[in-house]
């Protein structure tokens, strides 16, 4: 069962391993010694759990980046941010006001 009270500095997702109708999703590539033993093979491969609603699912652990990781992830956002600005930039301005006159009058005149 999911735990609610955990400790861990971590944030966990739940993976569903069974569809809307409780079926086990297919496993591919089993051999036929393997085929009827998917759900033992989830177990045995991945950190496996069952919802208070008796859905299946996995636990994808999401640790911390290492600091490294989390500054090259950064500048690499901060590069495309910029990119963004100087494309959006110049459809950001306000037209300027022209002194176009109502009467057909042309500004030779």
């Amino acid at each position: 069962r999911i735990d609610p009270r955990r400790d861990e500095p971590e944030d966990v997702r739940y993976l569903p391993l069974m569809d809307c109708e409780s079926k086990l999703f297919p496993i591919h590539f089993l051999t036929q010694a393997e085929m009827g033993r998917e759900e033992a093979i989830m177990r045995q491969w991945l950190d496996v759990c069952v919802t208070d609603g008796g859905l299946l699912v996995a636990q994808q652990k999401i640790r911390k980046r290492p600091l490294l990781v989390a500054q090259m992830l950064e500048e690499w956002l901060n590069h495309y941010r910029r990119i963004a600005q100087v494309i959006t930039a110049p459809f950001v301005r306000r037209p300027q006001q022209t002194g176009y006159s109502s009467e057909g009058d042309s500004d030779e005149e």
